[in-house]
């Protein structure tokens, strides 16, 4: 969220900005986990998930419209390294002095390039038919998100079949 008289970025539930002091309207998500009407389940990298929603950056997805779990997708980048490698893996093997020197270079290339692709995706597949597919940064934060977000699904999961049953049970006999 931004600060309406400055412009700067302030943390999620602040009641001021930290810049120039001016009062921030609390929204959203802030409002309901400051008056406990939700409680957050995990944050960082300005994703959010509460037991009600999931906040990515300004986009705000409930729970109870993705379809199924949270999937996560992690693509290491295996077809290029494997390829540099064998490229110079293949200059070392039958190469002169000089293509060995490059195929040992290329073997460095391939282990940085493995280690420089890997791409974190969260995979939601929305009731509505859409799918998203949100990049985050680490495998890390991937694993904690995807854990956050199918915790919230099947508590809310859980109140919904435990309000059924509780319904079923206050109906007279036959």
């Amino acid at each position: 969220m931004f600060c309406k008289n400055c412009g700067t970025t302030v943390r999620d539930g602040s009641e001021f900005c930290t810049s120039c002091g001016t009062k921030v309207a609390v929204t959203g998500v802030a409002e309901a986990v400051r008056t406990g009407a939700e409680s957050k389940i995990f944050e960082s990298d300005g994703l959010v998930v509460t037991t009600e929603r999931f906040v990515n950056g300004s986009k705000v997805i409930r729970l109870e419209d993705i379809d199924g779990a949270a999937l996560p997708f992690v693509d290491k980048g295996w077809t290029g390294m494997f390829t540099i490698g064998s490229i110079g893996l293949a200059m070392l093997v039958w190469g002169g002095p000089v293509w060995k020197v490059i195929g040992l270079l290329f073997l460095v290339g391939a282990y940085y390039f493995f280690k420089l692709t890997i791409s974190c995706s969260l995979l939601l597949s929305m009731k509505s038919g859409e799918k998203l597919d949100i990049r985050v940064k680490t495998e890390e934060i991937l694993t904690n998100l995807v854990a956050a977000i199918n915790k919230g699904i099947g508590d809310q999961n859980r109140s919904s079949a435990r309000a059924l049953r509780d319904d079923l049970s206050s109906l007279p006999s036959a």
